[in-house]
């Protein structure tokens, strides 16, 4: 059954397609809360009031965009305003240390670095940023998306999409001739 199935007939007197509809989307929820915050715990804070959210308005939806972008513009909402609240500065972890021996996978060991490393830049961008680049690569949601989900202009997506592409390449430009 599609979301918009779904969301038509909890808006019908459905109550238990809410479950469903909630379970489709929960892991995405959360990832969105996370790449904000950087923290499981505050995420799953921030998920639990974005899925009371979608509960108290899931009748209001009118199915103009696509519910994933809904649901992102309130995760992302929700996750703004618990930073703001907290006044959180982002800290870094240091990078993991590698234990080697004679049954080491050298290869998997360089694709964690590696992943690590692009992880870690991709952390460096403020907020704004990050989310658009992990909106764009990662949810693969179209600008025009973003742009409603993060209530910005479209060319202030494009932009900001753009400016971080750039700095991201300065910063990983180690790995440009390493495929």
């Amino acid at each position: 059954m599609s979301d918009s199935d779904l969301i038509l007939w909890i808006q019908n007197g459905h109550p238990d397609y809410l479950n469903i509809l909630l379970e489709n989307h929960i892991d995405n929820i959360f990832k969105s809360c996370y790449r904000v915050c950087l923290d499981e715990a505050q995420a799953n804070d921030i998920t639990q009031n974005v899925v009371l959210k979608i509960i108290k308005y899931i009748h209001k939806f009118e199915m103009k965009s696509e519910f994933s972008t809904w649901y992102y513009r309130i995760a992302y909402n929700e996750s703004m305003t618990f930073l703001k609240k907290q006044k959180k500065y982002i800290e870094y972890d240091e990078v993991e240390n590698y234990i080697i021996d004679e049954t080491t996978d050298f290869y998997k060991i360089d694709r964690d670095i590696q992943g690590k490393d692009i992880t870690d830049s991709i952390n460096t961008l403020n907020v704004l940023d990050r989310n658009i680049i992990l909106y764009f690569y990662y949810d693969d949601k179209k600008i025009r998306e973003i742009s409603e989900i993060m209530e910005l202009n479209e060319n202030t997506v494009k932009t900001r999409l753009s400016r971080a592409k750039k700095k991201l390449q300065s910063l990983l430009i180690k790995y440009e001739n390493n495929n």
